[in-house]
């Protein structure tokens, strides 16, 4: 598809309203093309499924979709793994999910988050009541990403935080943050 399709494919899309699943993994939409997934999802009231997999969309890009997440209210699921995006991307999904009250589940796995952008999730549950998924897998999550996660104890929706592969996070840490979220 690359960039070019997929503005092709948004701006058709620009009047959907029976579209509810959209999986464009895989596709090389890039930072332009998830520029137009942006203004796609400010507009959108039906689509409640999103997958981005696989997209070399990076921070540039995932920062008109974080903007667009901000205000739809249809969107329940949202794919964003491996699409090589770091702690300023995971920052900005994460602000977006301080105002988003549609969103239940979302992936980030195969990224950069690092504890940066863990921090910004955690915060963002400390006000986020939807959110009943989060796969961090494969962040270079450390010590200070789990910690912040231990900050903001239980949380009344979220029934699984997924941190596997992590591997700077120690074990006992992992098991305290197990232990905070049950």
């Amino acid at each position: 598809m690359g960039p070019n399709g997929a503005q092709h494919l948004f701006t058709s899309l620009a009047n959907n309203t029976t579209l509810t699943n959209l999986n464009i993994s895989g596709n090389n939409i890039g930072a332009k093309g998830a520029q137009a997934l942006g203004s796609f999802l400010e507009k959108s009231t039906t689509l409640e499924s999103l997958n981005v997999f696989g997209n070399e969309i990076k921070d540039s890009g995932v920062v008109p979709i974080a903007n667009a997440l901000k205000s739809n209210k249809a969107l329940k699921t949202i794919n964003f793994g491996a699409t090589h995006i770091g702690a300023e991307g995971v920052s900005a999904i994460a602000k977006s999910l301080e105002s988003n009250s549609s969103l239940t589940t979302i992936n980030i796995m195969i990224n950069t988050a690092g504890d940066k952008g863990a921090e910004g999730l955690a915060n963002a549950l400390k006000v986020n009541k939807s959110l009943t998924y989060i796969d961090l897998a494969h962040n270079l999550i450390g010590k200070k990403g789990a910690e912040a996660f231990l900050s903001v104890g239980s949380h009344p929706t979220l029934r699984q935080l997924t941190l596997a592969g992590n591997l700077s996070i120690p074990n006992e840490m992992l098991e305290k943050v197990a232990k905070a979220f049950l």
